[in-house]
């Protein structure tokens, strides 16, 4: 049976989808999280260019900041990755077998889950995992993280409950600054780039005149009479100042309208 990817025969052990089989080596740039069985063809190709392109881009920036068990993140490019940290080459790098990576904006409601396992000698034990919707490219992540030790919290003689790590606890707290940080850091670009053509040009003309958000028609009046002074075409010689004049004058119109 041929790859659904890229056509090449496939073995008897090779990983199937929801449309047919994936070769081994398109599998090398697909998510190691992807549900594949509940996958299309066209949602598995998609996944195999994300890992083959966008993650090689990727991973020449991404630069680990923290980490719990195999959830890693970038903090300062706003990156989340799943793999295990010993099979990173080099120290806070995206090891080169790891496609599990995404941006932080890519995903909606992000949750690190904790799960009891088994209590034993008062020692709680928990399975940490992680969930996410990923939009870009579309696939879901369910993936256990690590196993942990819980100090147990005494409730009455019959049931306690417990603490939770404070390494996960911390992590946490990192994760969600992380996330607002980059909302609002992408907030503030959408803001400069939906700004109006008219509005570049106000901006300027408050520069030039060096005034703030309220002004007075005395005070830009004023101060086009100094600016003239020196950029007046009569008073250039033989430079030739009218594309400055033309400039001041222009200006001086926007901040009057926009009174």
């Amino acid at each position: 049976m041929e790859c659904i990817c890229c056509g090449a025969q496939t073995g008897i052990f090779s990983d199937n989808s929801k449309d047919g089989r994936i070769c081994k080596k398109c599998m090398m740039y697909i998510p190691k999280t992807a549900r594949l069985m509940q996958l299309t063809g066209n949602e598995v190709i998609e996944l195999m260019r994300y890992g083959k392109e966008d993650v090689k881009e990727i991973r020449k920036v991404f630069r680990e900041t923290a980490s719990y068990g195999q959830l890693h993140i970038d903090g300062r490019n706003g990156y989340v990755a799943i793999y295990d940290g010993a099979s990173a080459e080099i120290e806070d790098r995206l090891p080169q077998a790891c496609v599990d990576v995404w941006d932080i904006l890519c995903m909606q409601n992000p949750e690190i889950t904790v799960k009891e396992t088994g209590v034993k000698d008062r020692v709680v034990s928990v399975d940490v995992t992680f969930y996410a919707d990923i939009m870009k490219p579309r696939m879901s992540v369910k993936r256990h993280i690590k196993s942990a030790k819980c100090r147990p919290q005494q409730i009455n003689e019959a049931s306690f409950a417990y603490y939770e790590p404070p390494a996960l606890t911390t992590f946490r707290a990192i994760f969600k600054e992380m996330r607002h940080s980059a909302l609002r850091k992408y907030t503030e670009e959408q803001e400069y780039n939906f700004i109006s053509p008219h509005a570049v040009e106000l901006m300027k003309a408050r520069a030039l005149y060096m005034v703030g958000d309220t002004y007075t028609a005395g005070e830009i009046k004023k101060q086009r009479n100094r600016l003239m002074k020196v950029y007046h075409p009569d008073e250039g010689g033989k430079e030739d100042l009218s594309a400055y004049a033309k400039i001041i004058n222009d200006a001086y119109r926007l901040l009057k309208e926009a009174l």
